[in-house]
């Protein structure tokens, strides 16, 4: 396979790109994040774990897994209220019916400037809609450390999908003072039920209720520091498309130039597991399948790194 790969021919060379590019143009529709909302959570499950993540719609970025999201209150009456973000899934990402679950960890805490703070009079009702008394809510967040307060089980419908958007409603329940000017922090986790899938590591949503955007960047900097590896994401590999030198033996060179496409594509042409770098959700986790969505994630990888590494 070496020799073959070494001295293709241009032509040869030439037409595996014509039929990479053509495949390209027909998998892109359905292979670049189809069904993600803007702003919205991206809830995944990665080696039989809820993971949660952060796309970026104007790059079609997807971070995976990541632990903190900002959220921006509005007014409601003498309250403030929210129900973005969301959170949204693929399709086929649970078996249909699976019953998601969503879980309040840790009391409401709020950032001083230095440091997130408890015992304040705020608290946060999640309901499925407009606050009310009955099934569909409110669900308050605790009130004391090490108390878990079970939020709602809500199934995946017919198509494997998960896409929800409560609303969270920021209240003074201790006295008539208002609420305080600043950055929130609640502590989440989601879970599936029967357990089958492993609980999602904690994550956190910061709310603003009238904060400076540095009080912001200085709050989600905390939660951030908090989170599980230091706010999330994957280690990133050198240069991934960086495949192999001129010798064509599959030991990268510190440059990606076309012998790295070249070799991608012979490993790809021939279903080589080494070729499955991704799944449908183009989060850089294989699925076991060498198809269409693996070539466009390598071209992406490809075309962005052209030239030596860094």
């Amino acid at each position: 396979m070496r020799d073959r790969c070494a001295h293709a021919a241009p032509r040869a060379l030439a037409a595996r790109l014509s039929a990479a590019l053509l495949l390209l143009a027909v998998g892109a529709s359905a292979s670049a994040n189809p069904g993600l909302h803007d702003g919205d959570v991206y809830v995944a499950v990665v080696e039989d774990r809820i993971t949660l993540g952060s796309f970026d719609p104007s790059s079609g970025e997807l971070t995976l897994p990541w632990y903190v999201f900002d959220a921006y209150l509005q007014p409601l009456g003498q309250f403030a209220a929210t129900n973005d973000p969301g959170f949204d899934s693929l399709d086929n990402t649970f078996p249909p019916g699976t019953p998601i679950g969503l879980n309040l960890r840790a009391p409401l805490a709020f950032w001083d400037g230095e440091a997130f703070t408890t015992g304040g009079p705020e608290r946060i009702a999640i309901s499925q809609g407009p606050i009310t008394d009955g099934p569909e809510g409110p669900v308050w967040s605790p009130t004391s450390e090490g108390v878990t307060v079970p939020g709602f089980t809500i199934a995946a419908n017919t198509f494997g999908e998960y896409h929800e958007h409560f609303q969270f409603t920021l209240f003074n329940i201790a006295d008539s003072t208002g609420l305080r000017h600043g950055a929130y922090r609640l502590e989440m986790e989601m879970f599936a039920t029967p357990p089958s899938l492993l609980t999602s590591e904690p994550f956190w949503f910061v709310f603003s209720w009238n904060a400076t955007t540095e009080e912001m960047q200085d709050a989600i900097a905390a939660a951030l520091a908090e989170a599980p590896g230091g706010g999330g994401g994957p280690e990133p590999t050198p240069c991934p498309a960086d495949l192999t030198g001129p010798a064509f033996d599959g030991v990268p060179d510190g440059v990606v130039n076309i012998a790295d496409l070249n070799y991608y594509l012979g490993l790809w042409i021939e279903s080589s597991p080494d070729a499955d770098l991704t799944g449908p959700a183009f989060d850089g986790v294989p699925d076991g399948v060498v198809n269409t969505a693996d070539l466009n994630y390598y071209l992406g990888l490809w075309i962005d790194t052209q030239g030596a590494c860094d």
